[in-house]
């Protein structure tokens, strides 16, 4: 489970920038540089401010949540507004908890070995040959082995090779796969060795 969370994890700080990224439980991570405050200041008093965490969930939303948002609570806006704007008007009206009760955080954690692969390649396959070097997978067995001990676990003596089934030197997606397959089914999480 704690390799599932760190590959998962992994490729979320890997998408670009501007794109939602989730933790394993399904909440939303920070975004990667706080966005520009809006030029407008409210006009009237304003409700009281969101929390510093309720203005990171709220800005992690896309232009186009914040505009349905908007809709949904018939907040009108100006056509063409920047994402500022949007927000802006969307903190003002205090609708961050409302959409959210109506339109819970769903889990984007994958379901199956495959869908662990794609997002694995997804985020990791930087000269996208199709198959993963020591090097490209550096940084996720890193965070991987740090994540293994500060839980107590067992850290493997070469986790790459536990992924790499015919010892070339590379993984392909057929051996991701089924490395996974393995952890999921319990013989080869990240301390399990899970070897071939």
């Amino acid at each position: 489970e704690a390799l599932r969370k760190a590959v998962f994890e992994f490729a979320q700080s890997e998408k670009p920038a501007g794109v939602e990224r989730f933790a394993w439980d399904g909440t939303p991570l920070e975004a990667d540089a706080p966005a520009a405050k809006a030029t407008a200041a409210p006009a009237t008093a304003a409700p009281a401010k969101a929390s510093s965490e309720a203005q990171r969930r709220l800005r992690l939303k896309t232009s186009g949540q914040l505009r349905a948002m908007l809709d949904e609570f018939s907040v009108a806006y100006p056509a063409g507004a920047s994402k500022e704007a949007l927000l802006s008007l969307a903190e003002e009206a205090g609708l961050l908890e409302r959409w959210e009760a109506l339109h819970p955080p769903q889990k984007k954690a994958p379901s199956s070995s495959g869908g662990m692969a794609d997002m694995l390649f997804a985020s990791l396959d930087r000269d996208s040959d199709g198959s993963l070097s020591r090097e490209e997978m550096a940084g996720l067995i890193e965070k991987t082995n740090a994540a293994a001990k500060a839980q107590g676990e067992a850290v493997p003596a070469d986790f790459f090779a536990s992924i790499d089934a015919d010892g070339d030197g590379r993984v392909d997606r057929g051996e991701a796969s089924g490395y996974f397959e393995r952890m999921m089914a319990g013989g080869g999480g990240a301390a399990g060795g899970g070897g071939a």
